[in-house]
């Protein structure tokens, strides 16, 4: 899936469930923030992802808390993540 974004997007904290829900997208345009959290909700880790940045590609494990933000004035993500899709299970949201 193509993920369009424009500066001060920000997709809010959030882990996928099932254990074959990992998640990997490529950073193809602009510039992203990718934040990583513990259980109770501390920042852990926080880099740059984006053609300009050392990182292009991140992959997230099932179960591991992230957020992104758009830093750039637009940015393009390719996502890719393993079926089937469901809806039920997209996305689950830390009870911080």
């Amino acid at each position: 899936m193509l993920i369009a974004l424009v500066k001060g997007s920000y997709v809010e904290p959030h882990f996928h469930e099932l254990p074959h829900q990992w998640e990997m997208f490529q950073v193809v345009e602009g510039c992203i923030k990718v934040t990583i959290y513990n259980d109770s909700g501390d920042q852990i880790k926080e880099f740059l992802v984006g053609p300009e940045s050392k990182i292009l590609v991140v992959e997230f494990f099932p179960g591991e808390i992230h957020s992104v933000e758009c830093i750039s004035d637009k940015a393009l993500m390719l996502e890719i993540k393993e079926g089937p899709f469901d809806l039920a299970f997209a996305k689950s949201f830390p009870k911080w």
